[in-house]
This record gives structure tokens, sequence and C-alpha cells, in this order.
């Protein structure tokens, strides 16, 4: 059995969850109008704003192309910021991850999860080298959550199979990995202000959240992504079809379930065995009806 080495680009997800205990900015309420600026390999974002709050909540993504060279990557930067109608916005403070800390980041293997300290972290907020303390006299906080991707510029179909482990150092034996191949998907709705999507796929799967790569400004997405998982103990496998918004959170398209059930009669079978299938899309309106396409097909 032979590692190979994996060479594909990768992408950093970023997600922008919570600040807490800001400070009192604005006149009257004293309360801060918050937003947070992202900025890592010349790529610069903002969330929105959350207006007249202490500890705005965000669940924002955003995804930030790295490449092959993760070793040359440097330090990320993030700065909050009170937003003022008519005038300069106010800093808040800043907070950083380093360049060492993003380069050990981003070592980690495309959608697998990251050491749980590393995907989720709270970072105390600054300024000129002083804790930012809240109205509360409480440290201000920003909280963060981080995933490692395939970067693809080019479901939905998916196959699922049986295949041996193939990390160094995996025992042999004939111990099994369930994969999924998420192919593409076809025939989406109009989401965006010029009617296409800019589509991708989220495995939710034992607790865990998986992407594939976004295709931008589409009706039809095609690839290959892979998504393997050790372990003889099988659940319920949710995939989620999202548009992606540069700012915001991505909108739901719909989703569809494979049953632990068929999960577990695969498994049942030799290593190397493979299905494939194609699954509706069902809305995300709990009314279980099937996504209408951009023609009015599902």
């Amino acid at each position: 059995m032979s590692f190979r080495e994996d060479k594909r680009p990768k992408a950093l997800k970023v997600v922008v969850v919570e600040l807490n205990h800001l400070p009192k900015k604005d006149w009257g309420t004293g309360k801060c109008d918050a937003f947070v600026k992202l900025e890592f390999e010349d790529e610069t974002f903002k969330t929105s704003v959350v207006e007249k709050t202490y500890d705005p909540v965000f669940d924002e993504e955003f995804v930030f192309d790295v490449g092959l060279d993760v070793e040359g990557v440097g330090d990320f930067e993030f700065s909050v910021w009170d937003y003022d109608k008519g005038s300069k916005d106010d800093l808040v403070g800043n907070c950083r991850i380093t360049q060492g800390d993003m380069v050990r980041m981003l070592r980690g293997k495309i959608n697998q999860p990251l050491p749980q300290e590393v995907a989720e972290q709270t970072l105390q907020v600054v300024k000129k080298g002083k804790a930012v303390m809240g109205h509360d006299t409480k440290p201000c906080t920003l909280k963060l959550q981080f995933s490692i991707q395939e970067s693809v510029k080019r479901l939905p179909k998916s196959k699922t199979r049986a295949i041996e482990p193939s990390s160094p150092g995996t025992p042999g034996g004939g111990r099994k990995m369930l994969e999924f191949i998420v192919h593409s998907v076809e025939n989406l709705p109009k989401m965006d202000t010029m009617g296409k999507c800019d589509p991708f796929v989220r495995i939710h799967y034992k607790g865990g959240e998986y992407d594939t790569p976004v295709v931008k400004n589409v009706y039809e997405a095609f690839w290959e992504a892979k998504f393997g998982f050790e372990g003889e103990e099988y659940s319920d496998a949710r995939f989620e079809v999202l548009d992606w918004n540069r700012i915001g959170k991505s909108d739901t398209v719909g989703d569809f379930t494979i049953a632990q059930s068929y999960l577990e009669k695969v498994m049942g079978n030799a290593v190397g065995h493979e299905e494939k299938k194609e699954y509706k899309v069902k809305k995300p309106d709990g009314g279980g009806g099937e996504g209408a396409g951009h023609h009015g097909r599902g």
C-alpha cells in the first residue's frame, strides 16, 4: 500500500462567528455598530455591520485561495471596527495569527478535520499593544473557525465506495475507509443578482462539516471532490447545496440525505466496491418538494 502526496492546491475557509465584550463607542446607547475586516495573502474581506450591540453574531464565511505554497504565507490580520455613517469608521482593535501558526494550520489535509484548538480559535483584540476592555471590563474577543478545502477554479451526483486507508503508518489488514466522491450538480436555480449561482456542497457527517470548492457564476458545476472517513461506525450523511456569497452567510439551495443503513450496506462489500447514484435536491422550506432549476426543472 503506497502513500501519494496530495498536490491539490488549497484554500482556507474562515468563519467569523462572533465578537464578545465590545467597548462603548457611540453616543446615546454607547453600543457598537461592529464589523470585522480580514486580510490574508493580498485578499481583503469585510463582514456585514451588526448595529447597536456589544456581542454581535456574524456566522459569515470567507474563502482565501492559498495554492500549493503553504510554506510561503504570511500573517493573518483581523481588525475590528465601529461603523460610522457619514464619517470615518473607528478602529476598535486588531488581532493576528502569526505566519508560523498559519503555516502549521495550512499543512493540514484537504477536507480533513483540523485539531480542535486550531479549527476553533478565540483571539483577544488589542490596540497599541494593550488588550481592549469591553463595556463590562472583560477583554474583547473574536471567535473564529477554520478548515482546509481544495481550491479549484472550474453535487449533486455522488459516488460512495469502500477503500483502504492510505495514510502513512496506517496498519493494513484490510481495514476500510468510507469515501464520498461528489461529481456534479446540474440545473441550479437562479440565486444571484445576475441570475446564476456560486455553488458548493457541504457534507454534514458525524458532527463535522466538509466543503467542496466553490464554482462561480454557473448553472452546472463539475469536479471530483473526494472525502474519506475512517471508522467502523456510520451515521446518516446530509449533503447541502449552497450558494456562496462573498459577504454574508451562504444561501441554502437544498439538500438530501444518504441513510446510515445504505452506508452500512455499501461498507459490507469488499474493499474497492463502489456505487454511483444521482440524488434529487430538496428545497429547504420543509415542504419536501424538489428544488426547481433556472428553467423551472428540478
